[in-house]
């Protein structure tokens, strides 16, 4: 089970789905998007207090 689309269905306004999919893998090896993600969490707890 996953959750999600497929790459290959990324809407086309967002640019080729191949480019998308290295920024991804490039900001998961650098930790950006770790980052990333704890900044919305902290963020959506902060708000919805």
């Amino acid at each position: 089970m996953g959750t999600g689309i497929p790459w290959r269905d990324m809407p086309e306004q967002y640019g080729p789905w191949g480019r998308a999919y290295d920024l991804f893998r490039r900001w998961q090896r650098n930790g950006a998007w770790s980052l990333t993600s704890h900044v919305a969490a902290v963020t959506a707890d902060l708000l919805h207090r």
